[in-house]
């Protein structure tokens, strides 16, 4: 069998399956029609099936058939966490917003593509970037030895938008992150060479201007001296951006009730209040994608021990998330339901598999 084929069954296999999933767990399923030898060679290649172009021919049809030029790109990263196993360049000890720690795993940044589409919202799983923390260094407090990455989650950030943008021409209108992402870097390279708008997240000890002189002359103060009122939208300048930023500040109340603050910036001229806090929760939409990466397209379920073999089976999980999308697309139903009935469906077949068994054992 060849291995395009082998890896789209195994890509069913990981939508299917209900707890770990293996080499050898494909090829009994499928009745030993191929060995598992098979399956771990077709994991274990190292470039040409699971290639960045591979992946964007999995996904390009269903891009087109929803795009809109009124799209979000939708950025975070998450962590998939690998508690018991070996520690190397794919694993190791990354920052977990869930967990609010540094949690041992594969640290992936995800590019999602939001669109609404027939009475539907589609979220597409467009680019992603594993995090390799292939040098060492001595950690400054304790001296010890610790892994880190040469290349820092916002130049993966940038050149996903790059490949979304420039490589695949996917129409959007907005881009959306966090306050992680909301670096001079990122906000230049989005509207002077994207030349898009933005809204993210901002945490409240940044540095801002009221003026461009003041900002000129390095007269800052914090963002949360502001005193921005409820509906207020001010303009304000960042060191080293020479374009304005446009910032609101929400007020929301916990489930304890207690209450937070969340500052929002643009760079898009003429956004109400309503319009920034009203948008905004359209960032939430990666959360479910990450959920359903993990518990319905098996992204943790998998033994590999090695780097090429993970990375390869994360390649898998994200196409089993596009084909959850598509089936939603199709009958309608979340990823959770859309398990569920493939779940409900091999219950019913074991049932009466072993109905047939006790019929046959009751005649011996």
């Amino acid at each position: 069998m060849k291995s395009k084929e082998l890896l789209s069954l195994y890509i069913d296999y990981l939508m299917i399956s209900t707890g770990q999933v293996s080499a050898t767990g494909l090829s009994r399923l499928m009745g030993s029609s191929f060995s598992h030898d098979q399956v771990t060679r077709m994991l274990s290649e190292s470039y040409d099936l699971f290639r960045p172009s591979e992946y964007w021919k999995q996904i390009k049809p269903v891009v087109r058939k929803v795009e809109s030029s009124e799209g979000i790109l939708i950025a975070d990263d998450f962590v998939s966490e690998k508690p018991h196993s070996s520690e190397n360049e794919l694993i190791s000890y990354h920052y977990s917003h869930l967990h609010g720690k540094a949690v041992k795993g594969i640290n992936i940044l995800h590019l999602q593509y939001s669109v609404a589409f027939e009475g539907q919202s589609i979220n597409l799983p467009i680019g992603y970037d594993l995090v390799r923390k292939t040098e060492m260094r001595p950690n400054s407090e304790t001296g010890q030895m610790e892994r880190y990455s040469p290349k820092d989650k916002n130049e993966r950030f940038r050149d996903l938008l790059h490949q979304a943008h420039f490589m695949h021409h996917i129409p959007f209108e907005w881009i959306m992150a966090d306050s992680w992402y909301a670096n001079v870097k990122n906000l230049r390279y989005i509207v002077q060479k994207l030349k898009k708008d933005f809204l993210f997240g901002m945490k409240s000890n940044r540095n801002v201007a009221l003026s461009k002189g003041q900002a000129r002359r390095k007269d800052f103060v914090k963002l949360a001296d502001l005193s921005l009122q409820p509906g207020e939208v001010r303009q304000i300048w960042l060191d080293r951006l020479p374009f304005p930023l446009y910032v609101c500040k929400e007020v929301y109340v916990n489930k304890n009730q207690s209450t937070g603050e969340l500052f929002l910036i643009t760079n898009r001229e003429g956004m109400t209040y309503q319009q920034m806090i009203s948008l905004y929760p359209e960032r939430w939409r990666i959360e479910p994608s990450h959920k359903s990466i993990k518990n319905n397209a098996s992204l943790s379920m998998s033994p590999t021990k090695v780097p090429t073999t993970q990375a390869n089976h994360i390649f898998a999980a994200f196409c089993a998330l596009v084909q959850f999308e598509l089936l939603k697309l199709k009958t309608k139903l979340n990823h959770f339901a859309l398990k569920q009935q493939l779940y409900t469906a091999s219950l019913k077949e074991a049932f009466k598999e072993l109905q047939a068994l006790k019929t046959s054992s009751s005649h011996a």
